[in-house]
């Protein structure tokens, strides 16, 4: 019925997926867990006793293929009828959450995505408190508030039939982090596969630092000015904020003066970030000069 998928990178998972194991067997459900490994950098020993759990399996890849490729190797590995995807830098939040699952499985052509959490008091470590921050605030949204942005697909935590996911895949050519759900969210719309949105959260506990987390993010506007070579602008706009905001700031004729920002702001922005009080309309304007400028350097827009 219910295949369980969860790549991982660098991240112990076997106290989220112990978790997981214990609710779908007492769900009643055939089930499966695969764990799948993207060569990770670092040895995390206890991720081999996922092995060790009923109906769980762990694969180790010989080399890293990217977060888009590894979500298709794990549904073409899966048995089952459904497909649960779910980051592995995740705890579950209720005691109910595979059964919430379950009664969404009787439909094969809806994607369902549960959403994300983040714990609600701040890290002790300022290194992490922007990325707290960015996902407290920007994240951690309700369903209701999901449904009225209408194109908010997050890959972290989402169930899909086998059917739905064959027909789009996520995009190989996405290797580094950012964007592959855009792409996906993009493909549901335009075969008009309707996307569910309820309350049945993860919390997010990958935290990152404030540098890694920036550096993160623009790598992901580097996968959005490669998206844009290959997806019209106006669709890309209707999914992505940057990219609208971008395109008025073509319209006004000031998309290299956003371009020249990035080179005289990106210093004082990132230090705001990595201080106490780390501003998001900040990161808003680091992410569109930066998107702007390698944009305005490798296409015309």
């Amino acid at each position: 019925m219910l295949s369980i998928l969860i790549p991982i990178y660098n991240h112990n998972c076997f106290a989220f997926v112990s978790d997981l194991q214990r609710q779908a067997a007492t769900s009643g459900i055939d089930y499966e867990i695969i764990v799948m490994d993207d060569c990770s950098a670092q040895q995390f020993l206890d991720n081999k006793k996922i092995a060790t759990l009923p109906r769980c399996k762990f694969i180790e890849l010989p080399q890293n293929i990217g977060r888009s490729k590894i979500r298709n190797r794990l549904a073409e590995t899966a048995q089952y009828r459904h497909l649960l995807f779910l980051d592995c830098d995740a705890r579950v939040a209720s005691e109910r959450f595979i059964s919430n699952y379950i009664s969404f499985c009787n439909n094969e052509n809806t994607v369902v995505c549960g959403g994300r959490l983040y714990e609600k008091t701040p890290p002790d470590n300022r290194d992490f408190l922007f990325h707290w921050k960015y996902g407290s605030v920007r994240e951690a949204i309700s369903a209701n508030d999901r449904k009225l942005l209408k194109t908010a697909f997050m890959s972290n935590n989402f169930l899909v039939s086998r059917d739905v996911y064959e027909k789009i895949y996520f995009d190989e050519t996405i290797t580094q982090y950012g964007h592959e759900d855009t792409l996906f969210g993009i493909a549901l719309e335009q075969k008009n596969i309707p996307i569910v949105h309820i309350d049945n959260a993860l919390y997010h506990t990958g935290l990152e630092t404030a540098d890694v987390y920036i550096k993160k993010n623009r790598n992901s506007m580097e996968n959005l000015v490669a998206i844009a070579k290959k997806t019209d602008a106006a669709v890309l706009s209707k999914h992505v904020k940057v990219v609208r905001v971008a395109l008025k700031i073509k319209r006004i004729r000031l998309k290299r003066l956003f371009s020249f920002g990035f080179d005289i702001l990106h210093k004082i922005i990132e230090r705001n970030l990595k201080g106490k009080r780390p501003s998001l309309f900040l990161f808003d304007v680091y992410k569109l000069c930066y998107f702007c400028k390698i944009y305005t350097q490798k296409l015309t827009f």
